[in-house]
C-alpha cells in the first residue's frame, strides 16, 4: 500500500508540474501580434494587402494608347459592364481608334455561378482585370490599388488614366480635348471635395475610427465617381501606397486626398465638368439643349429613361448638331 500510495504522489506531482510548466511558459511568452480589422496580424498588414495576383489580367494597350480607362466595377454589374461596351467605350468608333481602352476592375466573388459568368464575359470581351481579394465595399480601397498598379504595369505608354464607376456616364470626346492641350503632367485632375468629415458612427458603413484616421477633418480630395490622373501622379501613388497601410473603404480620400497630400501632388479643380446626380442627367437628356455636353462625367440612374443608352444617343445627336452646324 505504502508503495502505491507513493506512486500516486509522484505521478500527482508530476502532473501538477507539467500544468505550472506550461502556463508560465504561455503566459510569459511574447504576445501574438494584434489583429487589425481585416483579420491579418499587423505584423504583415502591409504585405499581405499589396501583394496583388490576378485571376484575370486582360491586356488592351498598344503603344498608341493614350488614355486608359479603369472602370470599377461590381462583380454582379453585368448589365453595367455591358452597357457601357455598348455606349461611351465602344470600341467601334473610329475616332478612337486605338487611342483609348478601357478594362473593367473587379474583385472575386463567393458565388460560383457569377464567378462563372465573368470567366465567360471576360472570354468574350477580353476586357476584365480581376484581382484575388473579396469584391467587397470594405476592400474598396485595395480595388482603387490594384486599379492603378495595373495601369501603371500594363499600359505604360498611357499619358493618363481615368478611373470611374460602372454608373457614370464618360464624354470621351471631350476629356481627349482638353488632355491634349493641358500643359498639366504631374496632377491629378477631379471634382475637389473640401471640409468633409470622418464618419465616426460604428452603425455607418463609412465609419472611420481615430485610430485609422485621427485626424477631425479630412484634406481637399476626389469625388470618387471620377479621376483623372496622370501617369507620373499614377506611379508617385502606387509607390507610396505599397509601402502605407490602407484605409478601408474612403478609396477616394485616400487616393483622391490622402496621399496626395503627403505626396504634394496637386489637385486641379474640375468642378462644374461633373453631373453628380442622376437627376441632374436625366434633366438634360430631357432637355432640348442641342449644344454639346456641358459635363465630362455624368452619374447615372440604373434605370431605362435615364440610363446610359439615353444620355449616349443624346451627346451623340448634339456632337453631330454641332458640326454640322459649323460646316453650313
Amino acid at each position: 500500500m505504502n508503495q502505491k500510495a507513493a506512486a500516486v504522489r509522484v505521478f500527482v506531482a508530476l502532473l501538477f508540474g507539467t500544468v505550472y510548466v506550461l502556463f508560465t511558459t504561455s503566459a510569459n511568452a511574447p504576445a501574438a501580434p494584434p489583429k487589425d480589422h481585416n483579420g491579418v496580424n499587423g505584423s504583415d498588414y502591409a504585405a499581405a494587402v499589396h501583394e496583388v495576383s490576378y485571376r484575370t489580367r486582360s491586356v488592351v494597350c498598344s503603344k498608341y494608347t493614350f488614355l486608359l480607362v479603369v472602370v470599377h466595377s461590381a462583380v454582379r454589374n453585368f448589365k453595367l459592364r455591358q452597357s457601357i461596351r455598348d455606349t461611351w467605350a465602344d470600341a467601334r468608333d473610329t475616332w478612337r481608334q486605338e487611342a483609348v481602352r478601357t478594362v473593367f476592375i473587379l474583385g472575386e466573388s463567393e458565388d460560383v455561378g457569377d464567378q462563372s459568368r465573368v470567366d465567360e464575359e471576360n472570354h468574350i470581351h477580353n476586357d476584365v482585370v480581376q484581382a484575388r481579394f473579396l469584391d467587397s465595399y470594405a476592400n474598396l480601397t485595395r480595388k482603387h490599388f490594384v486599379a492603378l498598379k495595373y495601369a501603371t504595369e500594363s499600359c505604360q505608354s498611357a499619358d493618363h488614366i481615368v478611373k470611374v464607376d460602372d454608373d457614370v456616364f464618360i464624354n470621351l470626346p471631350a476629356i481627349i480635348s482638353y488632355l491634349s492641350t493641358s500643359r498639366t503632367k504631374d496632377n491629378i485632375m477631379c471634382n475637389v471635395l473640401k471640409h468633409e468629415f470622418p464618419n465616426r458612427n460604428p452603425r455607418h458603413k463609412l465609419f472611420i475610427s481615430e485610430k485609422e484616421y485621427p485626424d477631425n477633418e479630412y484634406p481637399p480630395f476626389c469625388m470618387g465617381m471620377a479621376i483623372i490622373y496622370s501617369r507620373h501622379a499614377a506611379n508617385m501613388l502606387v509607390t507610396e501606397a505599397e509601402n502605407a497601410k490602407f484605409i478601408d473603404k474612403i478609396d477616394d480620400v485616400y487616393f483622391g486626398g490622402i496621399l496626395p497630400r503627403k505626396l504634394r501632388i496637386p489637385l486641379e479643380d474640375l468642378r462644374g465638368k461633373y453631373s453628380e446626380t442622376g437627376a441632374n442627367t436625366l434633366e438634360w437628356v430631357r432637355s432640348g439643349d442641342a449644344r454639346p455636353a456641358w459635363f465630362y462625367f455624368a452619374l447615372v440612374w440604373h434605370r431605362p429613361r435615364g440610363g446610359m443608352k439615353h444620355v449616349w444617343m443624346k451627346v451623340r445627336a448634339n456632337q453631330r448638331e454641332t458640326q454640322g452646324s459649323l460646316l453650313s
